[in-house]
This record gives structure tokens, C-alpha cells and sequence, in this order.
């Protein structure tokens, strides 16, 4: 299997985007999560260029994926075995600090990695790993935007903790710990595993957000205590702990956040030939949501399988997935979402993951 790296070129007026290939990767097995090196520097393909990566692969891997331009050269190294599944991976951006990657695994494991080579007669990258310990399965990881000893962790339980990880050896060195009530509560009770992610917000490293199964959460945590300043619950359908999620601050407008389940919506399965009666979803759920800060209470929800203007044409939906309802969120559910880190035009824009395609949505 490949991994495709792509040139995101946008228009202004009309507004309209487009996704350049530049180069792509065999690893010869499913990426489940990627990094990129802070190092990474492109400024056209007809200029000299650097894309580094690193990625957790099903085979429970780890790999550091090198291309250089404007020759397109690359390569690629196996760093280590993570033995267990990497469900998040993040690069340290801070100077000083750009050795270290960080990766959350469904082990309930942090795996602190220094890709520092050391002079071996092996042909690969020697990198070191230290293991933090914590109590379930890690969703998110992530470093703070200005103090980088502190790391951002969020477990299936509905637990995030900001961790020093630099101070964390044998002991866990827990900075502040904060929760998503409803999501602990079931973990406690019903020894449930909530699926979803969370992340900082670029604008303001004091603010994070999470989704927990269908209930979202974000938290102030400033001067070290964690205050809710909003929440809310996608849908009032029955949210299967197997279903994955994610969330995403725009860095381009501190007001907006968005949200994905991998669920398949009701209406999208009736365009299929699946029965949408044996959907858990209602007939107004969505794959992907909106939030404004300014009405919390009021998540947009996006249908991307229609016609965008970024687009220029409807998604077509295939026979695939609709021999069961097991394969239907491979088709047609949302598996990853990001926002462009610029504007097109007038608009601020999602990139959507459905199935094999990748779709720009603009939100006004």
C-alpha cells in the first residue's frame, strides 16, 4: 500500500482547489498514523524541497519516510516495533527538541521515540523509546504550543492529562488532569471505551477540545486548572464504542472547530440500497460537524457527499459496502478530516476523507 503526498493549490476567484501529487511512498501496509518532521520544507516542485514523515503502519511499525527535491529521490527506514496499534503520532516542533516523536497507542502505552541516529553497522535508523504508562487506551497525543516538556493525552475513558514528559522516567509526572463526566462515568460503571480525538487550538494554547463517542467537550486550562466552557452530543443515536472520531480547531478562524464520526447517516445509506431503518442514526445526523463558539449549542452539520463549490461536482457513490453494514462506514463514513491552514477565497476549507476520495468542503 502507498502513501500519496499531495500539493494543495488554491484559488481565489473563482474560488476552487486543487491537490497537486508530488511524491508517494510504498510501505506495503496500512498507515494508521503520520507525523511530519518539523524540517519539512516545500516551496514548489520546481525548487529544492524536503518532506519528512513518520508512520505507524497495521504490521506495528514504525518508518521514516524521506523525499528531496527537485529530483523526487526517496527513501525509507524502519525506526522500531511499536507492539501494538498507534492510533495517534505527533513530531516535537519546538528547536532542540526535533528528535523526539511521540505516539499513543490502544495499549494504553506512550511511546516517547528519540530518532537520534547512533553509528550501528545496521542499515537502519537506530531510535531509542521510552514508555510512560497510563490506564486505558490513548486516543490523542500531542505537545503544547509554547512549553514543550508538557504533553497532551487523551484516553478512551474520557481522561486528558497534560504529562511532563521530560520529567517522566519510572514515574508518571502528571501536570493537570481533567475529564469528560458522561464519558468516565460509563468507562466506570460499564467498563465502556469511547472512540474519538482531541487537539489543541492554535490560536490560544490554553484552549482543547475532545469528542468521546458522540459527546464533545472544550476545556480552559489555564494557570493549571481545567474549566468546561462548552459541550454538547452530536446525535441522539446510539454511538457504537467502535466507531471512530475526531476533532479539529481551524487555524484560520479561532471560532470555528470541527467534528467527525465515522458513522454512516441515515440518508446516505438509502442512496446505497441499505435499509436506513437498521441505522442507529437519526434522519438529521451528520458525518462531519461545524461548531461556532459564539452558539455551541448549534453544530452545523455538512453533508459532503454533495455538490461543494470547491468541488465542482457531487460524490458518486458505488456498490461498494453494500453487501453489509460492517463495510458501509469503509465507503461511505468519514475516516479523517483536517483544515487547510489557509483560506480559498472567502472561505475556510475542511479536508474530508470518504472512502477513497478526498474532499475539499468549504465552510463559510
Amino acid at each position: 500500500m502507498a502513501l500519496e503526498i499531495f500539493e494543495v493549490q488554491g484559488q481565489e476567484e473563482p474560488p476552487n482547489l486543487t491537490l497537486k501529487p508530488v511524491t508517494s511512498f510504498f510501505v506495503g501496509s496500512r498507515v494508521c498514523s503520520a507525523a511530519w518532521s518539523p524540517s519539512t520544507a516545500y516551496e514548489g516542485d520546481n525548487k529544492e524541497w524536503r518532506l519528512d514523515i513518520v508512520v505507524a503502519t497495521e504490521l506495528m511499525e514504525l518508518r521514516l519516510l524521506e523525499a528531496y527535491g527537485p529530483d523526487g529521490s526517496s527513501t525509507q527506514r524502519k525506526l522500531g516495533d511499536t507492539h501494538a496499534r498507534i492510533n495517534d503520532l505527533v513530531w516535537c516542533p519546538t528547536p532542540g527538541y526535533e528528535s523526539f516523536v511521540v505516539a499513543g497507542t490502544a495499549s494504553g502505552v506512550v511511546q516517547v521515540w528519540n530518532l537520534e541516529s547512533n553509528e550501528t553497522d545496521s542499515t537502519e535508523l537506530a531510535a531509542s523509546c521510552k514508555q510512560l504508562y497510563l490506564d486505558s487506551s490513548v486516543l490523542s497525543v500531542s505537545f503544547h504550543p509554547r512549553i514543550p516538556k508538557l504533553l497532551f493525552t487523551l484516553e478512551s475513558s474520557g481522561v486528558g492529562r497534560m504529562i511532563d514528559w521530560l520529567a517522566s522516567d519510572e514515574e508518571l509526572r502528571t501536570v493537570v488532569t481533567f475529564y469528560e463526566p458522561y464519558t468516565l462515568g460509563a468507562h466506570t460503571t460499564q467498563l465502556t471505551e469511547a472512540q474519538g480525538a482531541g487537539a489543541w487550538q492554535s490560536q490560544d494554547s490554553d484552549i482543547m477540545g475532545a469528542l468521546l463517542g458522540s459527546r464533545w467537550c472544550v476545556w480552559n486550562v489555564s494557570e493549571g486548572n481545567p474549566v468546561e466552557v462548552a459541550s454538547g452530543v452530536l446525535h441522539s443515536g446510539v454511538h457504537s464504542s467502535h466507531e471512530s472520531g475526531g476533532f479539529r480547531f481551524c487555524p484560520t478562524n479561532s471560532r470555528l472547530f470541527a467534528l467527525y464520526t465515522s458513522s454512516v447517516p441515515s440518508q446516505v445509506l438509502s442512496r446505497t440500497g441499505f435499509q436506513a431503518s437498521s441505522s442507529r442514526l437519526t434522519d438529521n445526523s451528520a458525518a462531519v460537524y461545524v461548531v461556532d463558539s459564539a452558539l455551541p449549542t448549534s453544530a452545523r452539520p455538512v453533508d459532503v457527499h454533495y455538490e461543494t463549490p470547491m468541488q465542482g461536482r457531487s460524490v458518486l457513490l458505488d456498490s461498494t459496502g453494500c453487501q453489509g453494514q460492517g463495510t458501509l462506514p469503509c465507503a461511505y463514513g468519514a475516516s479523517s478530516m483536517d483544515w487547510i491552514p489557509r483560506q480559498v477565497g472567502a472561505y475556510d476549507v475542511l479536508l474530508v476523507s470518504v472512502g477513497r476520495r478526498l474532499i475539499p468542503v468549504p465552510v463559510a
